[in-house]
């Protein structure tokens, strides 16, 4: 999918649906990534949404562009790589009470809901 910004640009986003299961303080899910997609830029910048699903629930939503991901994938070993070494596996795990995300041990809180450099969205009636 491709986003315009306000200022023309166009911006690459992937979504991905995590259906997760409970846990005693949340619900934990995983995302699969292309090794190849989140590796190799090309062309426009790239975000990952991550949807976390859990029951009748959509959210809370993980924005997170792809080179803090392969960033955080590379340097602190974020994410498990599938065998074949085609896709990465990332578990996220989502704790209700404090309202916060880990993936692999690291906190990855600052990404939830975060639209803070998405463009406004206009409602046509």
């Amino acid at each position: 999918m491709w986003l315009r910004t306000p200022n023309g640009r166009l911006r690459r986003v992937q979504v991905k649906a995590a259906n997760c299961d409970k846990t005693k303080r949340g619900y934990s899910g995983q995302v699969n990534v292309r090794a190849s997609q989140l590796s190799e830029p090309r062309g426009a910048s790239l975000t990952y949404v991550f949807v976390l699903r859990h029951a009748d629930e959509w959210g809370p939503f993980v924005i997170i562009p792809r080179q803090r991901l392969l960033d955080e994938h590379d340097l602190h070993g974020v994410g498990t790589q599938s065998e074949g070494y085609s896709n990465i596996v990332f578990t996220l795990s989502y704790d209700r009470e404090a309202k916060s995300l880990m993936c692999s041990e690291r906190n990855f809180s600052e990404f939830l809901n975060n639209w803070n450099d998405w463009p406004p969205v206009e409602t046509v009636v």
